[in-house]
């Protein structure tokens, strides 16, 4: 998305500041990136705290408040500080809905994985034609000497600010509606839909032989207490995925310049 509205941007900043250039206005994506890099792990720790809901919910807020604030930017500072709120609220929001999806599909986490991420991956392209066709309809050329647009010549640098607004406005729509759809499931769907907590999984030992660890009066304590253990192993290997999905992204973004 940021190789579609980089020249806008730029050339809106030129006119409050002829020394910005490509090259300064690419650390408003390296804000962006690295505000979600280093947040990605509190949001996973924020999902098991107040649940996938509430958590998108705070991230959805820091993506649009942060974009809209953007359109009343008129330095370069002060972008990169809008845009880093917004690389706060991606990396806050960005695991739960994974870790949400794990606890509902136990047995199908690369699926959900893969759904999921394609998502991350399919909304910036639609925005970034949605910001192109707003801002540039009508494909205005670049000035060939300088490479930006002339404010005094071309309408496209005027609707920078209202390109913010617009992207701000969806991604406060959108964000909260996802984010309304996300709920955690109670401990008897967990144990319904995932091998971890079959019945015939828990075992006993005595006089060193196995035997099913069933549900009664005379071991409901330690029936109890085995069903928490599994839970709290998922729950781990939970966090392992994560922590294995988010190292991906970082690195591969890192190498290969993935855009947001």
């Amino acid at each position: 998305m940021w190789g579609n509205v980089a020249p806008y941007i730029t050339s809106y900043l030129v006119q409050f500041d002829s020394n910005v250039t490509y090259h300064n206005t690419l650390h408003v994506y390296t804000a962006v990136f690295l505000g979600q890099a280093l947040f990605m792990y509190l949001g996973g720790q924020l999902e098991k705290k107040i649940g996938p809901r509430s958590t998108s919910y705070i991230g959805a807020t820091l993506i649009s408040s942060g974009t809209y604030a953007s359109s009343y930017c008129k330095s370069l500072s002060h972008l990169i500080f809008c845009q880093a709120i917004v690389g706060v609220g991606i990396g806050i929001s960005y695991s739960a809905p994974i870790l949400c999806g794990f606890k509902h599909f136990t047995n199908n986490k690369g699926i959900v994985t893969g759904v999921i991420t394609t998502g991350t991956g399919a909304g910036p392209f639609f925005f970034g034609l949605i910001a192109t066709t707003y801002v540039n309809s009508e494909n205005y050329p670049v000035d060939p000497i300088s490479g930006l647009y002339d404010p005094m010549t071309s309408p496209v640098v005027g609707r920078v600010p209202g390109m913010f607004r617009i992207l701000g406005t969806m991604y406060a729509f959108l964000g909260f509606f996802g984010a309304s759809l996300l709920f955690s499931p109670s401990s008897e769907e967990i144990a319904r839909t995932s091998s971890r907590f079959d019945e015939t999984s828990l075992m006993r030992v005595e006089n060193g032989e196995k035997t099913p660890l069933k549900k009664d009066n005379d071991n409901v304590d330690i029936y109890g207490e085995a069903m928490k253990q599994q839970s709290d192993q998922q729950h781990h290997d939970n966090d392992n995925e994560m922590i294995k999905i988010n190292l991906r992204t970082n690195l591969a973004r890192t190498l290969f310049g993935m855009p947001l």
